[in-house]
């Protein structure tokens, strides 16, 4: 059996949200992939790497909408990215159609995975695709601090995660920010967040 590239303990966090009846977004695919469905009624991913979602397309279920969204503009993924922390962080501006895909699906969903390009640029998208009760799983998350992760918690309440593993998974609730702010300054603050 497939299992996500994840510690055992955050696959099985994430899958103890997971009903038969949901449906599930994930930005960055793979093992997850092939894993998580089985628990919903529907799933979606979004990956970007074309030889990555080659893989991965022949092995998916029947209800497991595939799509490949390649950076917007020409990028190779440098060599030495996993030794070198310059090239952690990856440049938002390669990826606007990736984060921006989940336009083009108008689909509410109950979970959403963040495992792949822009975490938190996908995070504060998703806001607007999370259902009211929805939970956000933001995989590598406690780990992955001064990469601006914990800036999602402006819009997320943690409800749980597993903390004590090499990666790390939290899972969040929707803060509700319309006590505070009016859904015109959110639309202009998430289309600002693009330019950043």
């Amino acid at each position: 059996m497939t299992v996500p590239m994840m510690h055992k303990k955050e696959y099985g966090f994430i899958e103890s949200h997971l009903k038969n009846d949901m449906t599930m977004l994930e930005w960055g695919s793979g093992g997850s992939t092939l894993y998580f469905p089985k628990f919903v009624k529907s799933y979606y991913s979004i990956e970007h790497d074309q030889d990555w979602y080659d893989k991965i397309k022949p092995q998916i279920s029947d209800n497991v909408n595939y799509y490949h969204i390649p950076s917007s503009v020409p990028w190779e993924r440098p060599s030495d990215w996993r030794d070198n922390p310059a090239h952690h962080n990856t440049p938002v501006e390669l990826f606007y159609d990736y984060i921006d895909y989940v336009d083009e699906l108008d689909v509410e969903f109950d979970c959403i995975l963040v495992d792949g390009r822009c975490r938190v640029h996908c995070a504060i998208k998703a806001l607007s695709y999370l259902k009211d009760d929805g939970v956000l799983f933001f995989h590598d998350f406690y780990p992955r601090k001064k990469y601006g992760y914990y800036d999602v918690l402006y819009y997320y309440d943690p409800i749980g995660g597993v903390s004590d593993t090499t990666q790390t998974v939290i899972g969040l609730k929707k803060k509700d920010i319309s006590l505070y702010r009016s859904v015109d300054s959110i639309t202009e603050e998430l289309e600002m967040f693009h330019d950043l």
